[in-house]
């Protein structure tokens, strides 16, 4: 079931990364359009050329599709939102990469949470658990660069929407905190 739920995500992703706009172009070809698959397509495993071919297919049905506006318009809101979940994970890759030093030093200092086991069984825990936590720290970091640079605090700010920090209203009217 894992397996169906992960190749239906693939295709799904694939659908929306190339894009489901192009109602105009509608195939006459009795409905089916000729589905081929390439050198290097064919040299992989049974299981992955018929993903690729369910793939393929469904971009066919896709392309004859028609979608309302409100449809494309939450294609493209998922389209983008694909595109920055890529780009934050690629720009994040080099900040998340644990060193044998790490999980080492981590390790040492949380001996006691590790019930004696050795070093070498907790690794594989180790370096799951140390990419995580510095995913998360990295993101935030980058995030905050990003409301940083694109100044989105006084955009907040300007719009009313959150009050600045060293005003307060007081019977109706802004007064400087002491």
């Amino acid at each position: 079931m894992k397996k169906i739920c992960g190749i239906v995500s693939i295709i799904a992703a694939g659908i929306l990364i190339t894009g489901c706009n192009d109602t105009g172009n509608k195939n006459t070809n009795n409905g089916s359009a000729q589905i081929t698959l390439t050198e290097t397509e064919k040299q992989k495993d049974k299981d992955e050329v018929a993903r690729i071919l369910v793939y393929k297919a469904l971009l066919e049905e896709v392309k004859k599709a028609e979608f309302s506006p409100e449809e494309l318009e939450n294609i493209q809101i998922a389209q983008n939102q694909i595109k920055i979940n890529y780009f934050i994970e690629r720009e994040l890759k080099n900040k998340t990469q644990i060193t044998d030093e790490e999980a080492a030093d981590f390790y040492k200092r949380h001996k006691e949470q590790f019930d004696d086991k050795p070093l070498e069984e907790m690794l594989p825990i180790l370096y799951k658990s140390l990419a995580v936590e510095k995913y998360n720290q990295a993101q935030v970091e980058y995030y905050n660069s990003i409301i940083e640079k694109y100044k989105l605090n006084d955009i907040l700010k300007k719009e009313g929407i959150i009050k600045d920090e060293q005003t307060e209203k007081i019977d109706g009217k802004e007064v400087e905190k002491i």
